[in-house]
């Protein structure tokens, strides 16, 4: 690594971790995630406020990872059970223990600057994070997303799901 060492340019916390068997690189605005290709371990390192301080969760983030998605100060990983461990700035997505017990079974996860998206096995979206950026699903519209949804669009501020019927949903 190089660059700027507080945007992720300095892995010396992480050198060991990082000296073989890295499947995979993703980066934050100011942290990386390395995936290991033998446990699906995901090393971070980076800038602390960027969601490079993952220390609070590394027993989870230390096998079965298999994807990391991002707002501007929080993360989010998906582990091979479906299941999804977030670290970050809490109201940024960083905290998702408010629909914890939804998020199961799921396949992939969007992110606004301050706002994730989760979608799951059977179609149904969960969102956490800041609501004027997208991570509450307005009252009207939880019974569209709850199943059907084939892929999610982001922009910076809010989220559009396609259904399996052809019709597209927003918040």
């Amino acid at each position: 690594t190089w660059g700027d060492p507080l945007a992720g340019g300095a892995s010396s916390t992480v050198t060991t971790q990082l000296q073989s068997g890295v499947l995979h690189i993703a980066a934050a605005r100011s942290a990386f995630f390395a995936f290991k290709a033998t446990t699906r371990a995901m090393v971070v390192w980076g800038y602390h406020k960027d969601g490079g301080d993952a220390s609070a969760v590394s027993a989870q983030l230390s096998s079965g990872v298999t994807f990391v998605a991002h707002t501007f100060t929080a993360v989010a990983a998906i582990k091979e059970d479906g299941s999804v461990v977030t670290w970050g700035k809490a109201g940024d997505g960083g905290d998702s223990s408010a629909v914890q017990a939804q998020l199961h079974d799921v396949v992939e996860i969007f992110a606004s600057s301050k706002a994730f998206a989760a979608l799951t096995s059977t179609g149904g979206v969960v969102a956490w994070g800041r609501a004027a950026y997208g991570g509450q699903v307005p009252a009207d519209k939880v019974s569209a997303l709850s199943s059907g949804v084939v892929s999610i669009a982001h922009t910076d501020r809010a989220f559009a799901a396609l259904k399996n019927d052809g019709s597209v949903v927003v918040w």
